[in-house]
């Protein structure tokens, strides 16, 4: 098994670099398209990686894009904390027994997201796949269900013996298992881990046989889960995540591209927002809460919002932080940001706001705004030596302001 092309998020990967080859570029340059792409720009030979981190994966090579953590010294623990990061925020959305019988090891994102697929699937193999009524209409040597008599008479003008009805099936063809079929026969074709090909061939094996679809978003999201079918909730949660972010090549049919990325802001929000809500259990801890800000009064009227990453509340005080995901200690708080921060503590009332930073050292700078009473911090998050203790760092780093 080929490892994979390991890159920081803002670094430039050109032709001949780490095995990416001139077929690697074009299939990019494809998928980049006439519009854009926000993964990453095109440069001279080579592509640009963005803010976004994560995998894609290119006619069987694997370039991971990793945060770009300074105080780490290795892309392996770097691609450790994405990992433990993803799967902090649910990103992965496991039930509670596969996450832990997670046997891979580390080799890459996207051979992680592959086994929570398979793990999920072999669980609803165990606890048998779901079956379903369905109309159907078929052209039967027996009268079993009602008589379509028009298109009976058309399609058995000559064959007498036959009945064209409509009749209700108790099976396994259904929405939920196509899905799972689809998302089966691509792991099929696109995975390049020898550990998993078993596991694969195995569940392709014993699916039934469904119809084929296409799918889109429109499919996934009419899905609607009853008692039964709850279970599938997981494994349709990752066949569209990869299912969706597959991009075949239709020009030439080789290049196929896979792309798992995520914006490392919202990623950093993200995980922030939940390493609080866990560990500040005496406050209410919530995300994103928006209020308007300006509003059209002519033509077509339409507002602007504020909304903050994060908002604290506890007996009627309320602290705001807004998360960012950048090195202080080389570019520091912008005068965007602080004024950011200035209209947030006047509407939404609070007593307090802080910027959020990751950073080398673990340190707080205090300050206000001049000729007013309100205050604004930055707050500097150690980035991790031990991820384990990272959640609690962050909201002993978090509570210690709100205290003082």
């Amino acid at each position: 098994m080929q490892a994979p092309i390991q890159v920081y998020e803002h670094e430039i990967l050109k032709i001949g670099q780490k095995d990416f080859k001139a077929e690697h570029f074009e299939a990019l340059s494809r998928y980049h398209g006439e519009k854009g792409c926000s993964y990453f720009s095109l440069v001279n030979k080579g592509v640009k990686f963005c803010e976004y981190v994560g995998v894609i994966q290119i006619d069987g090579i694997t370039i991971e894009v990793l945060p770009k953590i300074d105080s780490l010294d290795s892309k392996a623990k770097c691609q450790d904390i994405l990992i433990k990061m993803l799967r902090s925020i649910n990103s992965f959305k496991p039930h509670a027994p596969s996450s832990a019988s997670l046997k891979l090891h580390k080799n890459s994102v996207l051979d992680l997201y592959f086994e929570m697929f398979v793990v999920e699937l072999e669980m609803l193999f165990r606890k048998g796949l779901l079956k379903k009524y369905r109309k159907v209409e078929s052209n039967s040597d027996s009268l079993n269900g009602s008589l379509l008599f028009g298109k009976h008479i058309s399609k058995n003008y000559i064959h007498k013996e036959r009945f064209y009805v409509r009749h209700t099936a108790y099976d396994e063809n259904h929405t939920l298992n196509q899905i799972l079929l689809k998302t089966i026969s691509l792991l099929k074709r696109i995975n390049t881990n020898p550990h998993l090909s078993g596991r694969i061939r195995n569940l392709y094996t014993f699916m039934p046989e469904v119809q084929d679809i296409t799918t889109s978003e429109r499919i996934f999201g009419n899905l609607k889960y009853s008692r039964k079918s709850k279970v599938y909730r997981g494994a349709i949660e990752i066949a569209r995540l990869l299912l969706m972010n597959y991009h075949p090549d239709v020009t030439k049919g080789k290049n196929n591209v896979l792309a798992l990325m995520f914006d490392m802001n919202v990623l950093w929000e993200k995980f922030v927002y939940l390493s609080l809500r866990r560990q500040l259990r005496d406050y209410e801890v919530k995300p994103q809460s928006s209020k308007d800000f300006w509003q059209k009064t002519t033509g077509y009227k339409s507002t602007v919002s504020l909304r903050p990453d994060i908002v604290i509340e506890k007996d009627g005080k309320h602290f705001v932080l807004d998360t960012k995901w950048k090195l202080v200690e080389k570019h520091g708080a912008s005068i965007a940001e602080l004024r950011q921060m200035f209209a947030y503590s006047h509407y939404f009332e609070a007593d307090k706001t802080a910027l959020f930073y990751p950073a080398t050292e673990s340190n707080s700078i205090h300050g206000k705004f001049c000729n007013t009473v309100k205050t604004c911090s930055i707050l500097k998050q150690q980035l991790p030596i031990d991820f384990a203790d990272w959640q609690v760092q962050i909201g002993e780093n978090v509570s210690e302001w709100i205290a003082n």
